[in-house]
């Protein structure tokens, strides 16, 4: 196994500790084993009756349960725990990964999750994230060509958190789906595809503290979304990720056919989507409004412009 420097470590061996002022780190501020100490009533005396022994390879059974209880669905059998994060990366890319593999890791990273999944021997691209992408990244040739022109000298605004609203918005669905279906995908599950009733059962295993928080956030994510367009016409967004994917295409087409439209299902705004001026497969690009109206308005004006300038 052939494992790649870590520049950045090697750059903390030469300053970390000789440097006066340290803005480069990520990790947050430590404590002292007394502050930590007080978190918990009984703990100094835990600690000092603490046996310096081996334990259990997967980790100290109590630590385990510990860890396990932070979880809903997660029994400490299901916990291994490591002396760092790097011992799990490690862990996670040796398990999952082989020579022949292709494996994508989002940079830029602490440069060990890119090293070690090198050192399996799986082919490794890496996926660069910037900034100013913002909402919208990781399209497809057909719709970055198309996104590239339609969105020409537009400026790009501050909205909610896609994570959030993409997460919750799918959170809901997938729960009120597997209730409606419930009946028939227990009793009649061939007359569902396949893919559809993995869904459905997965819908069923979320838990009811998750469905409820998701429905809870759903008035503050609504309001942050009428506070970004305060002062904005309309929002502009590919309508997918992808042109039209291969009848034969599987579950991995799902989320990028879903990535901008699900959140507007979530802040409940009205959307207008229009074919993009270009070649080839049709390019669907979304008009996103505060109000019926609105995004009507923005979507005809927009036609109108792309007629003007293809004449």
């Amino acid at each position: 196994m052939d494992v790649g420097p870590f520049r950045i470590e090697r750059y903390y061996a030469r300053y970390e500790f000789t440097t006066r002022y340290m803005l480069s780190s990520s990790d947050c501020e430590s404590r002292t084993i007394e502050s930590l100490l007080e978190l918990e009533p009984d703990a100094h005396a835990k600690l000092l009756s603490t046996w310096c022994g081996y334990t259990e390879s997967p980790g100290a059974p109590e630590l385990r349960a510990a860890i396990a209880g932070c979880y809903e669905r997660i029994s400490p059998d299901e916990v291994i725990v490591t002396s760092c994060a790097e011992e799990g990366i490690f862990l996670v890319y040796h398990a999952l990964l082989r020579a022949g593999d292709h494996g994508i890791v989002e940079t830029p990273c602490y440069e060990s999750a890119l090293e070690l999944a090198r050192s399996t021997g799986a082919d490794v691209s890496p996926w660069d994230r910037r900034y100013e992408e913002g909402w919208v990244h990781d399209l497809d040739p057909s719709v970055e060509r198309a996104w590239k022109l339609v969105s020409r000298g537009l400026p790009e605004i501050a909205f909610v958190d896609h994570g959030a609203l993409f997460r919750n918005g799918l959170t809901i669905l997938m729960v009120e789906a597997s209730a409606y279906h419930r009946r028939w995908a227990t009793e009649h599950p061939e007359k569902y595809g396949a893919d559809v009733l993995e869904h459905i059962r997965r819908g069923f295993e979320i838990p009811d503290s998750t469905y409820r928080a998701a429905v809870d956030s759903t008035a503050e994510l609504r309001a942050a979304a009428r506070k970004a367009m305060a002062q904005v016409d309309a929002l502009l967004l590919p309508a997918t990720a992808v042109v039209a994917p291969p009848v034969t295409s599987g579950n991995e087409v799902r989320e990028p056919l879903t990535r901008f439209t699900r959140p507007f299902n979530m802040t409940g705004q009205p959307v207008v989507a229009l074919p993009a001026p270009v070649e080839g497969l049709p390019v669907g690009i979304q008009v996103v409004g505060r109000d019926n109206a609105g995004a009507l308005a923005a979507a005809a004006w927009l036609e109108a412009e792309w007629r003007q300038q293809a004449s």
